[in-house]
């Protein structure tokens, strides 16, 4: 009876904590939707699977949560039961690893935006007619080219126009693997490019008009093939290095490496190429002028105009959503770990009180009584945060695509993690604490 007593109890409380934990899931689970722009299909709705996969889960909550408790009651022989440190490691481990995925991912976002990438994307103007798609031959696309740049250099808002073959923050990529064993990008571009993308130039000089058997390279790209020596001269794939750039990542945002080689605009690659416009002053107030100088060459071709801040803001939309997902996960995660310990904290003062009472009046400092209350917490406390830090090392290498440039193991993220857990925690345990510490030795007694 006293069984049937506990588990009915249990059962009460599991529904009630189901029924307010499924409306509460609801309405965070629109909110972070909303919050990160998520398609309209993505709506939560409480439908039969919800409904069914709700009451599974309440039922489990109430076996796994209510039956051990109250077999102790009823056989108060038995070994004082160690679940309770089980699912303090628990929760510890979940709220450590989605601490430190969001910390790094958050980080990341911040080191994208502050750390130079190597090349401006504020002033410029893309425009992709698709003279390939379209059926341009190379001397056809050249003739285009040309006649736009006549209509735009008539425009006052435009400093410099230049073609390139790999649109910036695009899309359409070609990943070559040099000889030297590195990975990176043939760019075939025009003089001007280097001044339209704002790419500076470390040694050397660019492209004339008449240079054709000439590359530019990378820093890292330089470094990784002649090791030690100025690439400067030096022969790849029969072409001359006359010019080194700084790295800059055009195309991939988490690529710190930039290996880049730079080659001159061919027939092979104009037909395929975009044109990179580079304006004075803000470009939203020169967008509509471009795109009626674009559209006027050729009614045939309707032209993909953009600027190239958007393409960066889109780029970063994907790492924003995922970031505060997890970040959302992680601040729920610690919720209910602190309010897990803080709980265990309580019912473990309430349980102990005789023997507070008891080293109170035997004349233990408050730090002592602290001690006692919180010693049989400090191991799986130790082991869910080693373990979640751990297991966030292992989440954060399959995500470093994620990362945007940082490193998996980045210190602050680590660190930050940790502090936030511990005053959340701290702060969750700080209430049965101070109970603990006001314990009156008399009336502890007494109550015995």
């Amino acid at each position: 009876r006293i069984l049937r007593q506990l588990l009915t109890e249990s059962c009460v409380l599991g529904a009630l904590g189901a029924a307010a934990g499924m409306w509460v899931s609801v309405l965070i689970g629109r909110l972070l939707l909303q919050a990160v722009d998520a398609p309209a299909f993505l709506e939560p709705r409480l439908d039969a699977r919800v409904l069914s996969a709700t009451v599974g889960l309440a039922a489990l909550a109430t076996i796994a949560f209510g039956l051990a408790p109250a077999l102790h009651v009823v056989r108060p022989r038995r070994a004082r039961p160690r679940s309770s440190n089980v699912f303090v490691g628990a929760q510890v481990t979940a709220a450590c690893t989605l601490l430190v995925l969001s910390a790094l991912l958050l980080r990341a976002l911040d080191h994208v935006l502050h750390v130079p990438l190597g090349f401006d994307y504020t002033q410029q103007i893309t425009i992709d007619p698709a003279l390939d798609v379209n059926g341009f031959a190379p001397g056809a696309a050249r003739a285009y080219w040309t006649a736009l740049e006549d209509r735009l250099r008539t425009l006052p808002a435009v400093r410099t126009v230049a073609l390139a073959s790999l649109p910036p923050l695009g899309h359409r990529v070609t990943i070559t693997r040099f000889t030297n064993g590195s990975v990176g990008f043939y760019h075939h571009v025009d003089p001007r490019y280097f001044d339209a993308m704002g790419i500076a130039l470390v040694s050397g000089r660019g492209f004339g008009l008449s240079d054709r058997d000439a590359v530019v390279v990378s820093e890292s790209f330089g470094r990784a093939t002649w090791p030690g020596e100025p690439p400067l001269g030096k022969t790849h794939v029969e072409h001359t290095v006359i010019g080194v750039a700084a790295n800059a990542r055009t195309i991939f945002l988490n690529d710190p490496s930039a290996t880049e080689v730079y080659l001159p605009m061919d027939d092979e690659h104009v037909t395929g190429a975009i044109m990179i416009v580079r304006v004075v002053g803000d470009p939203r107030a020169a967008l509509p002028a471009i795109t009626q100088a674009a559209h006027g060459v050729d009614a045939r071709i309707a032209p993909t105009i953009e600027r190239l801040a958007v393409r960066f803001e889109n780029r970063l939309d994907e790492p924003r959503r995922v970031a505060a997902i997890v970040s959302m996960l992680g601040l729920t995660a610690v919720a209910l770990a602190a309010v897990g310990l803080g709980g265990l904290v309580a019912f473990t003062v309430s349980q102990r009180n005789r023997e507070i009472g008891i080293r109170i009046a035997l004349g233990a400092r408050p730090g002592q009584v602290v001690h006692a209350v919180l010693a049989q917490f400090r191991r799986p406390l130790v082991a869910g945060a080693i373990v979640g830090f751990g297991l966030a090392a292992f989440l954060s290498i399959v995500l470093r695509r994620e990362l945007l440039g940082l490193s998996s193991f980045d210190p602050v993220s680590y660190a930050g993690a940790a502090i936030v857990f511990f005053i959340a925690t701290a702060t969750a345990a700080l209430a049965p604490l101070r109970r603990a510490l006001r314990v009156d030795p008399v009336t502890a007694l007494r109550s015995e």
